[in-house]
């Protein structure tokens, strides 16, 4: 049985996330799901970012998705996040982000995280789409670059 401190816990826990989910929520309630994906064959790999609407780490990393992307660049973002509350968030996309959608999120979800125990977690692929790295942290620049040292050892 739980004690009274691991709920006292959880629910300052999902304060916490509430308030990040507010400072990233437009009036209007829905997301901008729309993004250009990166077509000029400059991006070989592409971080797909494993989160959800509870995940207070995940929507931190929403939050910074534009440094996040400057700092993936040339290679893409797919964010696929596990609910579908990505939705209420206004986002303005980088040109190298796009949002995983619906279908694509359960088959992506269960190529690639089916083993995860907890989010955020993040995976970089290579234009074969074969999994070289993962990140079992809130992702950021520097954690990239680690990522793609990663992937150019693999690959040689």
């Amino acid at each position: 049985m739980r004690s009274k401190y691991y709920y006292g816990r959880m629910f300052r826990l999902s304060i916490i996330a509430a308030i990040f989910a507010a400072a990233i929520t437009s009036g209007s309630g829905h997301a901008e799901t729309q993004a250009t994906p990166a077509n000029n064959g400059a991006a070989h790999r592409t971080i797909l970012m494993f989160g959800a609407s509870w995940c207070a780490p995940c929507i931190a990393e929403l939050r910074n998705i534009v440094a996040l992307a400057s700092g993936a660049s040339p290679d893409r973002i797919m964010v696929v996040w596990t609910d579908r509350g990505i939705r209420r968030y206004k986002l303005t996309l980088p040109g190298n982000v796009e949002i995983a959608s619906g279908e694509e999120v359960q088959q992506i979800a269960h190529q690639y995280a089916s083993g995860i125990t907890g989010l955020p977690y993040s995976v970089m692929i290579d234009g074969e789409r074969r999994q070289c790295a993962e990140w079992r942290f809130g992702l950021t620049a520097e954690a990239i670059r680690q990522m793609r040292s990663t992937c150019a050892v693999g690959a040689n």
